[in-house]
């Protein structure tokens, strides 16, 4: 058996500069022609790729912009770093103390539709 820890291999310096730094950006980096396409692996790559991948990754959009649009989330003032734990799953090292704040006006709420009475 081989077992491959994409947390491992999605923190390559070679690849990813400063692996550890938060950078949204790194998500847009055109990989396919450098022949470094297989290098972020969270779902797996080729034949045996989880088939779950669009599921997983449509349901979370959907969970975090009906969170995100009603509640405003900051780490706990005084928390220490968090690191993350290599295990089958990728975890942080300890819990991780959220400070949640209701939005007075729900993000986006003017640009629902009301619908026909």
């Amino acid at each position: 058996s081989v077992f491959i820890c994409p947390l491992i291999v999605n923190r390559n310096p070679k690849v990813f500069p400063e692996p550890d730094k938060f950078n949204p950006e790194r998500e847009n980096l055109d990989l396919t022609n450098s022949g470094k396409d297989q290098t972020c692996i969270p779902f797996g790559y080729g034949p045996r790729q989880c088939q779950g991948q669009y599921y997983a990754e449509i349901s979370t959009k959907i969970a975090l912009i009906c969170l995100l649009r009603r509640f405003s989330f900051k780490v706990a003032d005084g928390e220490p770093e968090i690191h993350p734990e290599v295990h089958v799953f990728t975890r942080p090292s300890r819990e991780i103390k959220f400070v949640i704040m209701k939005r007075e006006k729900i993000i986006g709420e003017e640009i629902l539709v009301s619908r026909p009475q």
